[in-house]
């Protein structure tokens, strides 16, 4: 779901008037910040379980929602939301990645 969101982010943008150059960098705010999350992410999901991470990336994904819905039009709220997409997106591939893992079967 969280990749059906991007390419209407870059449409909105340009609908309300954002410079394009702000096109660059809220597409690169969805990976940029994920990236420096996901070694921590990976030592929580070690130290608390696969739920937490879970829980987290969804609570994320929630709250770009809303920042989605609620921010007043321009390249701001654009760029906060696909951050907390990103960092959602992140946290449920990291949880999930880890259930299968706990839950597979040996060889």
């Amino acid at each position: 779901m969280t990749f059906s969101v991007r390419p209407p982010i870059s449409y909105r943008a340009l609908g309300v008037g954002v410079a394009p150059q702000w096109l660059g960098v809220i597409a690169a705010s969805f990976t940029v910040v994920p990236l420096g999350l996901a070694v921590v992410a990976g030592r929580i999901t070690d130290r608390h379980g696969e739920r937490v991470v879970l829980w987290g990336g969804a609570g994320l994904t929630g709250v770009a929602a809303l920042v989605l819905l609620l921010a007043r039009p321009g390249g701001g709220g654009l760029v906060v939301s696909s951050m907390l997409r990103g960092s959602g997106e992140l946290l449920s591939r990291i949880g999930e990645r880890g259930v299968v893992a706990a839950h597979a079967w040996p060889g």
